[in-house]
């Protein structure tokens, strides 16, 4: 699992930087050896702390953060708080050091907004970019740069987006050529669990063979070694295989 966390919480409550990455790991090791678990971090700046973001930057691109299971810097929150170019800075700096870069964009602008995040964040994956088909460019481009999209759809249900799953154009983006990743964001506000989004998923209209594509796709775009996320892709491949066999032998499977 790979968790955006804003250190800024924490931070701003007389906790080190050190301290707060040596508690979010406790807890890792605690869910490692519990479920077999592993948690990795994505250091978010929030969008309504822009002058924040230059410290979080910095702490994801250090040398505790590279120890501490770090592997990306995120920006999150409504496009509307602060100027997307304010985090320009901070971004250019987890790029320098070669980090991974997500942004959440799309949820007050739509097309506008991501448009915007890609000329002035150059981030790697994007998360909940809502109304991004309506500019046939804008998926063109997305396309070229096979970038990661990670969406939520209860996310989408609670904040009034849309009024049931089967009105979130799912099979438009997945058959748009790029890499389409279910999540769950975050779960204890919206009451989602990654089960309840892939149930969510079949509600709006995928199937079968679509479903195991998206979960390997957020394997292929994991933050993970490659040597990792191979032999992840070949346990997920053969254990479907075998569910697959187990469940749907003889039947259409739909």
């Amino acid at each position: 699992a790979e968790v955006m966390i804003e250190p800024a919480i924490y931070t701003d409550n007389g906790m080190s930087f050190e301290a707060f990455m040596s508690a979010i790991n406790d807890g890792r090791d605690r869910v490692l050896r519990a479920w077999k678990v592993t948690m990795n971090w994505v250091l978010t700046i929030p969008r309504n702390r822009p002058r924040k973001g230059d410290d979080i930057a910095r702490w994801a691109v250090s040398a505790t953060a590279r120890k501490g299971f770090v592997v990306g810097l995120g920006l999150s929150g409504q496009e509307d708080e602060q100027p997307t170019g304010q985090f320009k800075r901070a971004f250019a700096v987890a790029k320098k050091h070669d980090l991974p870069r997500l942004v959440q964009a799309g949820n007050v602008k739509g097309a506008a907004g991501v448009n915007e995040a890609l000329t002035e964040l150059e981030p790697t994956g994007l998360l909940d970019p809502y109304g991004i088909l309506e500019d046939d460019q804008l998926m063109a481009l997305l396309a070229g740069l096979q970038m990661p999209i990670s969406i939520s759809l209860i996310r989408e249900l609670r904040l009034g987006r849309i009024a049931e799953f089967s009105d979130y154009p799912i099979q438009q983006l997945y058959d748009a050529d790029v890499p389409l990743i279910i999540g769950s964001g975050l779960p204890m506000i919206y009451k989602s669990s990654l089960n309840d989004e892939y149930e969510a998923a079949v509600a709006a209209g995928l199937g079968l063979d679509e479903l195991e594509q998206v979960a390997l796709n957020g394997i292929r775009c994991s933050h993970m070694p490659d040597e990792q996320k191979q032999a992840m892709l070949d346990e997920f491949t053969a254990a479907y295989a075998q569910l697959r066999e187990e469940h749907l032998s003889g039947e259409e499977q739909t």
